[in-house]
């Protein structure tokens, strides 16, 4: 278990600088490389955290503005899985994690991820 202060620099370090979000058709694996969208207006997209917060027993990071994907050129399936990475294209994957709603990505469609919906937590 972590104490508090290991809790609040791990969210520090880890969600700060330059991030993108990734999304995928099936579960990625550990390093990201499975299932990614590709094609069909697909990009990955910035990510703006802002500052963490104690919750009691876990410091929880959060998006602090709305992630928007570029509007949908063609039908790209079932988004179940999302991951978090340092670079726009290629890159190290940081984070992966299923969606607790997939959405599909679909022709003229537009998917909006609110801020702070997309969040993650240490505890300690």
């Amino acid at each position: 278990m972590f104490s508090v202060f290991t809790a609040e620099y791990l969210s520090t370090a880890l969600f700060s600088g330059s991030q993108y979000i990734g999304l995928h058709t099936e579960d990625p694996t550990s390093d990201g490389s499975v299932g990614e969208l590709t094609g069909g207006g697909y990009a990955r997209q910035a990510i703006s955290w802002g500052a963490g917060t104690d919750e009691g027993d876990h410091y929880k990071t959060a998006t602090d503005t709305d992630i928007e994907f570029p509007t949908g050129s063609a039908d790209l399936g079932l988004v179940t899985h999302m991951s978090v990475w340092n670079a726009d294209t290629a890159g190290d994957c940081l984070i992966v994690a299923a969606l607790e709603i997939p959405r599909n990505w679909v022709d003229g469609g537009i998917m909006i991820i609110p801020a702070g919906e997309l969040f993650a937590r240490v505890r300690y």
